[in-house]
């Protein structure tokens, strides 16, 4: 699992906690997170490294600054390729919107043959909890507008909750990916659907953060526009 952090001191040891009991309870698979933090002013990595000292499955990357989430994602994915080996890569983000109590169902859903498995709220059975009417406006436009722009087949193309195959996340980490930030999502299925990989979502219930803050501005509004139109004209050379 990769876990990309910044300022999320006070949710890392929560979430531990909640994949401690994932792992005891999905005896089938061995889960390692690796948490990877932009040197977070906080001291998000101070609490990794100390929940470390307790968790042998718990892992830190720490990058010298901020490059955003898609970045943050892919040197992790590349990390977790040659220290551990990976059968199935999860990412997740470490703000405990994302429920560690589905990994088990995206892993298996790889593991059966998928190809990526998203963590889907637009699917039946899926749903946003406890964000304001303009948040989910602005969410659900985002998400139209990516998936007629650029073709997706998928409903919920904005999900930062997937579970990779091996074999995606060398296709992804040997592509030089255009996107740093929020638009990275978009563009790893983007690559899916080019290599004819196979897609799956899995519902569940996002829920708004309850400690710490938002990492979306409304300037990431206009560079996630930027960046899905580029991705078109590109495709389109």
């Amino acid at each position: 699992m990769v876990v990309p952090t910044y300022n999320e001191r006070e949710n890392v040891r929560p979430l531990i906690e909640r994949i401690s009991a994932v792992r005891r309870s999905e005896r089938e698979v061995d889960i390692e997170v690796l948490f990877v933090d932009d040197s977070s002013p906080d001291g998000t990595g101070e609490e990794v490294n100390r929940a470390m000292g307790q968790y042998e499955f718990v892992h830190l990357l720490t990058r010298p600054k901020k490059e955003g989430i898609g970045r943050a994602f892919l040197g992790g994915f590349r990390f977790a390729l040659e220290r551990f080996s990976p059968t199935v890569v999860v990412q997740m983000d470490g703000d405990l919107q994302h429920p560690p109590e589905i990994i088990p169902e995206l892993i298996h859903s790889v593991l059966e043959g998928a190809d990526v498995a998203i963590a889907s709220r637009k699917v039946k059975g899926g749903k946003t909890s406890g964000w304001s009417r303009r948040r989910i406006l602005l969410s659900w436009g985002a998400n139209w507008l990516a998936r007629i722009v650029l073709g997706l087949d998928q409903k919920d193309v904005s999900s930062g909750f997937k579970a990779y195959s091996r074999e995606m996340v060398e296709e992804l980490t040997s592509r030089k990916l255009s996107s740093s930030s929020f638009s990275y999502q978009e563009e790893t299925l983007l690559v899916a659907k080019r290599s004819g990989k196979k897609v799956v979502e899995i519902p569940f219930t996002f829920s708004a953060r309850k400690a710490g803050k938002t990492k979306f501005k409304t300037a990431d509004i206009l560079r996630f526009l930027k960046a899905i139109l580029a991705m078109r004209f590109k495709a389109a050379q």
